[in-house]
C-alpha cells in the first residue's frame, strides 16, 4: 500500500468554497457598516447646519444690512418663513465645502429653513449629497410663500 500525502482535489475545492462564503459575508457586512457610517455622517451634517441657525441670527441682527429688501433682518422681523442656500452660507463664511459622505468627492447642496413657530423660529436643514436627500427636500423650494434670502454680512 502506498503512503499518500497531501489533499485531494475535492478537499481543496471544499476549502476554497468555505473561504469564498466567509469572504462574501465579510464583504456584505463591511458594505453595511460603511453605509451606516455615511448615513450617520449625513445626519450629523444636518444637525451642524441646524445648529448654525441661532449663530446666523445673532450675527445678522447685529452686523447685517437692515435695509436690504431680501435681507435676513427684514425677513426675520417680518415673521415670514424663509431659507438660505448652503452656497450663500459658504460665501459668507459660515460653512466650508461639504463633501458627500457617500463618495467623498461630490459637493453637497441644500438650504437652511427658518420656520416661524410662535414667537421663535425653528431651523431645519435640507441636504442633497450624491443620491441621498433629506426627506421632503423640496418642501420650501416648492412653497411659493417661502422666499430665499441673502445674507449681507460676512462672518469673520
Amino acid at each position: 500500500m502506498k503512503n499518500k500525502k497531501g489533499f485531494t482535489l475535492v478537499e481543496l475545492l471544499a476549502v476554497i468554497v468555505v473561504i469564498s462564503v466567509v469572504a462574501a459575508i465579510g464583504t456584505l457586512s463591511l458594505i453595511g457598516i460603511k453605509n451606516k457610517a455615511a448615513d450617520d455622517t449625513f445626519n450629523k451634517l444636518e444637525k451642524q447646519i441646524v445648529d448654525l441657525g441661532p449663530e446666523i441670527y445673532t450675527h445678522e441682527i447685529l452686523l447685517g444690512d437692515k435695509e436690504a429688501s431680501q435681507g435676513f433682518y427684514r425677513k426675520y422681523k417680518s415673521g415670514d418663513d424663509f431659507y438660505v442656500e448652503l452656497s450663500e452660507l459658504k460665501d459668507k463664511g459660515y460653512i466650508s465645502d461639504i463633501k458627500s459622505p457617500y463618495n467623498g468627492s461630490d459637493a453637497c447642496d441644500g438650504y437652511l429653513l427658518f420656520k416661524k413657530n410662535g414667537k421663535k423660529y425653528d431651523y431645519k436643514a435640507y441636504l442633497s449629497c450624491s443620491d441621498k436627500k433629506t426627506s421632503n427636500y423640496d418642501e420650501a423650494l416648492d412653497d411659493e410663500s417661502i422666499e430665499e434670502i441673502t445674507i449681507s454680512s460676512i462672518k469673520d
